[in-house]
């Protein structure tokens, strides 16, 4: 981000030598402007992943959509979900079957990055998930997990 933001910044203030490379400059400007998130849900790294553990331990399944950007991609042991709907179909299963009691054991946030190890009590034994956080929306999720019961994530 910080990159993309100094770049546009060369280009907007950088010597106009021809009509030509100022319309390109002008056009890559605006492609770069166009491409920075945007948030209804801003807030930190921190924050986000918060919310979404409380969203999660509390069942209330628009609030754990709430955090997910509209193209966001989950990956769990192999399983990609791609966008809202898919997204969002995932969680109402497994809240559904498995129910709602997610117990954090340790958390690492790096910049956007967020690592936590975790446990379900009687669902899942061990897991482990990395988060991905843009403009305050979760754009990559992946999950490793060990389950008691592969049903509930998997159900047949």
């Amino acid at each position: 981000m910080r990159n993309l933001k100094r770049l546009a910044m060369v280009l907007a203030i950088g010597p106009v030598m021809t009509p030509i490379r100022s319309l390109t400059r002008g056009l890559i400007l605006a492609c770069l402007l166009i491409v920075q998130p945007v948030s209804a849900n801003p807030g930190t790294t921190q924050d986000v992943f918060d919310h979404h553990v409380a969203a999660i331990n509390a069942g209330d399944i628009d609030a754990i959509m709430a955090d997910y950007h509209a193209n966001a991609v989950l990956i769990v042991e192999g399983t990609v979900f791609e966008g809202e709907d898919a997204i969002r179909a995932f969680f109402e299963s497994v809240l559904d079957i498995c129910g709602t009691i997610n117990v954090v054991s340790s958390i690492v946030v790096v910049g956007d990055i967020v690592h936590q190890h975790w446990t379900w009590p009687e669902v899942i034994a061990y897991g482990t998930t990395t988060f991905v956080i843009r403009g305050g929306r979760i754009r990559v999720q992946t999950d490793g997990l060990v389950p008691i019961s592969p049903s509930c994530l998997f159900p047949s």
